[in-house]
């Protein structure tokens, strides 16, 4: 089979030359089938080096200093990072958006140390990214990463990688965490409910649909009448199938069960999302807008876009803390039906503990707990 031609303008690179972006060069390494970046250096300063180690290669020699790196990758952080996630893979029972979020979070640290040597990161190269992160405003973010990378140097440590008690992240500061985010109340939603009517009726039915099951924006966008590829949430017989994106959690949970604060059904509200479109959507639009179709599933982000645009239309405020958004649909699920308590809450929400269920039930100070009397 022939090699593939090169671009033109690339005739007289040298074997193994890459450039990932313009002006950032890389090496392949044919040995290690890795990539080891060079970084944004003229392009005669990266044909000049990697010619030099290409024929280092093809003279067995290892005199170079890329060449030193290249034997070196396998001890740093980038390398590392790759090889913790294949172990989270391998050993972890994550669901998909668990991983990719995990792999999201951590992009800052591969950035800021891909080739640096894992053993030789301190507790000062974790505190100042840390607070470069917190000094963006974003603190919860900052509290995910220390986790995060909290974890990546304890399975290090746990294959030898560094030394015992090593762990740079273990005495970094972390501040604890004050949530400013109001929790909605039946009243405060039944407002934003009446003032979606401006909308197109999808508005109201997600917002309805979110609150009967209890189950989050994605599983509520992907919802569809019938099981269908893609789908997270789709009607069959009497039931509701979920299969949790999140958590991964596999759920069927009844169209009977009946919120009797507002006297409605699982069942009643798929019936208001049968409309005069064709479409396999629960939650879908009733009109083409901008490139979709009536009959298109709806955009997570537009969902909470137009939560937020109905919330905001009804004048309400929220005394120093930030306005709930379309998730806290689910804690105000998860209250309503402990409060009528006939329902197993913890299984309708999909968490695997006790524990995280509570967190749904605590109302952040925004209610008087009566105190009863024996």
């Amino acid at each position: 089979m022939s090699p593939a031609k090169r671009m033109p303008g690339r005739r007289d690179w040298p074997e193994n030359l890459k450039e990932t972006r313009p002006g950032y060069f890389g090496f392949y390494n044919p040995k290690t089938k890795k990539y080891v970046s060079l970084g944004r250096i003229p392009l005669e300063d990266a044909i000049q080096q990697v010619r030099e180690v290409n024929l280092l290669f093809a003279k067995q020699r290892d005199s170079d200093s890329l060449l030193n790196r290249l034997e070196q990758a396998e001890d740093t952080f980038g390398a590392w990072l790759d090889e913790y996630f294949q172990i989270l893979v391998r050993d972890r029972d994550l669901a998909p958006e668990t991983l990719k979020a995990y792999v999201s979070l951590a992009k800052r640290p591969r950035a800021a140390w891909n080739d640096i040597e894992l053993a030789a990161l301190e507790t000062k190269h974790v505190a100042e990214l840390l607070n470069e992160v917190r000094t963006a405003g974003k603190v919860t973010a900052a509290t995910q990463l220390r986790k995060l990378l909290k974890d990546v140097f304890k399975v290090a440590e746990a294959n030898g990688r560094i030394e015992r008690g090593k762990n740079p992240v273990e005495l970094t500061y972390n501040p604890p965490v004050v949530i400013t985010r109001a929790r909605l109340k039946l009243e405060t939603f039944n407002a934003i409910y009446q003032e979606a009517a401006a909308f197109d009726p999808w508005v109201q039915n997600a917002m309805m649909l979110a609150l009967v099951t209890g189950q989050r924006r994605d599983e509520i966008v992907t919802s569809t009448f019938k099981r269908s590829a893609g789908g997270k949430m789709w009607l069959e017989g009497d039931a509701v199938f979920v299969d949790q994106g999140k958590t991964g959690m596999k759920l069927k949970i009844p169209t009977s069960i009946r919120l009797n604060c507002i006297n409605t059904t699982i069942r009643d509200v798929i019936g208001k999302c049968r409309d005069h479109v064709v479409s396999k959507y629960l939650i879908h639009h009733i009109r083409p807008a901008g490139s979709a179709i009536a009959g298109d599933r709806i955009h997570a982000v537009t969902i909470f876009r137009m939560f937020a645009e109905a919330r905001d239309r009804t004048g309400l405020t929220w005394h120093g803390k930030t306005p709930p958004s379309f998730h806290e649909i689910r804690s105000l699920t998860e209250r309503l039906h402990r409060e009528q308590g006939d329902v197993n809450v913890q299984s309708l929400l999909g968490h695997k503990s006790a524990a995280t269920t509570a967190l749904y039930d605590d109302e952040r100070g925004s209610e008087f707990k009566l105190v009863t009397i024996k």
